[in-house]
């Protein structure tokens, strides 16, 4: 299938401007070529945190030029992170920025990134459905067409139409837990059973559509009171739901067992009381982290 028909299916019309999300990577940069190829417009966008130094400073430059080749302004932002929690962190300052572009944006997320994510979210993710949907193909103004493709079908398109690209070396670094289940859980997978890693893609696009379904009934009724009913269908889903309202887990939520209990949020507090969950809008609570240093240049 054609770029332009996956964008189209996620609510892109033709002529439309995007925002490309391009790294350096294979990925982003077989996103640009084929782009090109079909014709869209736009911006280029690129974000270079830093991080690695003269290999920053690299991926940066091979964007610039391979966008600028092909016709396509290109806007560099230099971000600055923490390194605590440092994925969370640049994902977070990287969509903002590009979401504020005022276009679509469009990411080269590829089937194996989407296994990963299932695979990620299974070992931590409290809601089971969620955590099998992976990442939505369109959330917002983000856009991600790319995410039934494999990357063998991605290095292929490379390889056959002399698309540049970088290799990122922290991405093979063991710290990350997504780079473990990148290197070690989903080769031992697909030794087990060649073709996991498709399988895992396909499953998540089935229950998306599972999970968009379950959010409508798991919708919490009001946005100030939750009552407490465990053993009706869907409570755990409607708390995690009526906590994301409220910048807290369904974790911590669970905690609420005692009459009275009280639990910060980030702009009041919640209360339980003897029929359930009562938020009181207060002062919001201070960041443990601010970003005071960016800067954007073109």
């Amino acid at each position: 299938m054609r770029l332009v028909e996956r964008l189209r299916a996620l609510g892109w019309r033709d002529g439309e401007e995007v925002v490309l999300a391009v790294s350096g990577g294979l990925d982003s940069m077989v996103l640009l070529d084929r782009a090109t190829r079909e014709g869209l417009r736009g911006v280029v966008a690129h974000v270079n945190y830093g991080l690695r130094g003269g290999d920053s400073a690299a991926d940066a430059r091979l964007v610039v030029r391979e966008a600028a080749r092909r016709g396509w302004p290109c806007r560099v932002a230099h971000r600055a992170v923490p390194r605590e929690n440092l994925q969370a962190e640049a994902r977070r300052v990287r969509y903002a920025w590009m979401e504020g572009l005022g276009a679509w944006v469009v990411t080269a997320h590829h089937a194996e990134d989407q296994a990963e994510t299932v695979l990620l979210h299974l070992v931590r993710a409290a809601d089971p459905v969620a955590a099998v949907a992976g990442m939505p193909a369109r959330r917002g103004r983000v856009l991600r067409p790319m995410l039934g493709w494999p990357r063998a079908e991605l290095r292929g398109w490379a390889e056959a139409h002399g698309v540049l690209w970088r290799e990122d070396a922290s991405n093979a670094e063991g710290k990350y837990l997504r780079n473990r289940i990148r290197h070690e859980v989903l080769p031992l997978l697909e030794a087990i059973r060649p073709g996991t890693g498709a399988h895992l893609a396909r499953m998540s696009e089935r229950a998306r559509a599972v999970a968009e379904d379950l959010g409508q009934i798991t919708q919490p009724a009001s946005p100030t009171h939750l009552p407490w009913t465990p053993e009706a269908p869907f409570f755990l889903e409607r708390l995690w739901a009526w906590g994301q309202l409220h910048g807290v887990t369904g974790e911590a939520l669970s905690g609420l067992t005692a009459t009275g209990a009280v639990l910060p949020t980030p702009n009041g507090t919640i209360h339980r009381d003897r029929d359930g969950l009562t938020f009181v809008a207060g002062a919001p609570m201070p960041r443990t982290v601010q970003i005071d240093k960016a800067t954007d240049g073109a």
